[in-house]
């Protein structure tokens, strides 16, 4: 990174939001992408960002603190339409000066410094986001992000962890549509449940 001349900050790990919102406090540009390492934006979006950024000021006037692009999810080569993966926004371009992470551990996001403010969808831009080489490769990251989210969740129970684990299955797979995916729908689906359920699982188990 530094031979292409990146700015490049070693840090104490201090949970995701929180680092990442000390590294966006070293940023020196107003408008700042807020890419993920397996997120690619595709040559149109890359364009149309550039040209919308060329009028700041009239960005500002409107009030808007950043925007969201839509996210196609894929895992190995196959892209993903319904269910736990089917296409997201996520706020992907800020300026640094109207928004903050939140302090999350895990499953951080952005949010404009006040409601004076707002993040807008670019509809027409798409950013490839290349989640996972394989489900397995999936199954191990949401063990680890279901155990960091259990540090910072103080309400736990067999109730919840159960009720958290259902209502994420039906919504993946039935309300999403999961079940169009076929085999791999169910697999992510159920995988999110387990997720719900680890994360509220009583403490001991």
């Amino acid at each position: 990174a530094v031979k292409y001349g990146a700015n490049v900050y070693l840090l104490p790990w201090k949970g995701f939001g929180k680092t990442k919102q000390v590294l966006l406090e070293k940023v020196k540009e107003e408008w700042v992408w807020v890419l993920d390492a397996d997120e690619i934006p595709d040559e149109y979006t890359l364009m149309r960002v550039t040209e919308l950024l060329r009028n700041a000021s009239r960005i500002r006037d409107k009030k808007i603190a950043g925007f969201a692009l839509k996210r196609i999810h894929i895992i190995g080569d196959r892209k993903f339409k319904f269910g736990v993966l089917a296409p997201d926004f996520e706020t992907r371009i800020i300026n640094r000066n109207l928004c903050r992470w939140t302090p999350s551990a895990v499953h951080e996001s952005i949010k404009p410094i006040s409601g004076e403010y707002r993040i807008e969808k670019l509809k027409d831009c798409y950013i490839l986001h290349y989640t996972d080489s394989s489900l397995h490769a999936r199954w191990q990251k949401i063990l680890r992000y279901a155990y960091l989210a259990r540090k910072q969740t103080d309400r736990k129970s067999w109730i919840k962890a159960s009720g958290s684990a259902l209502s994420r299955f039906l919504k993946g797979y039935i309300l999403k549509l999961g079940f169009l995916e076929g085999y791999e729908g169910y697999v992510l689906s159920l995988m999110d449940a387990l997720e719900g359920f680890i994360k509220y699982m009583p403490d001991g188990n």
